[in-house]
């Protein structure tokens, strides 16, 4: 204690000091819940930080993922169209030269029917046009 007194330090100091003693620990109480959850904030936003940054990744991988499955289906479905198209000309096909053939039958036997028709009316005109040439004959003489 001399030395103390010795340094011109009397009992003003020790009560300063806990006077110090007791605002640091009630400071330090109060401010600690503070702290707490400051540190619990910085947590969640380097935690939301690394989250986001896996999600974008993630989504990266999916998005690739499904674009080559898309473009799998979209090839399948040009696939199936391409195929439905040939099949779909080949039966235009079909039927146009089912038609055509048809229509060849139909002009052939109409032709014949034609012939037919104008044979006839021939041998019906022949022996009429003898007559009226004869008369005609007959009446010029």
């Amino acid at each position: 204690m001399k030395l103390i007194t010795d340094l011109g330090l009397n009992y003003t100091f020790f009560v300063q000091g806990i006077l110090f003693l007791i605002s640091y620990i009630f400071l330090l109480a109060l401010f600690q819940a503070y702290y707490k959850a400051y540190l619990q904030r910085c947590n969640l936003v380097e935690g939301q930080g690394k989250k986001e940054e896996a999600d974008k990744i993630q989504t990266q991988k999916f998005q690739e993922k499904y674009e080559v499955k898309l473009k799998d289906l979209n090839k399948q479905v040009q696939a199936i169209f391409a195929e439905d198209k040939k099949a779909t000309v080949q039966k235009e096909q079909e039927i146009i030269t089912t038609a055509q053939n048809s229509a060849e039958k139909l002009i052939a036997d109409l032709q014949v029917k034609i012939d037919s028709e104008v044979n006839k009316q021939k041998e019906q005109i022949t022996p009429f046009s003898q007559e009226l040439s004869k008369v005609i004959t007959k009446s010029v003489l």
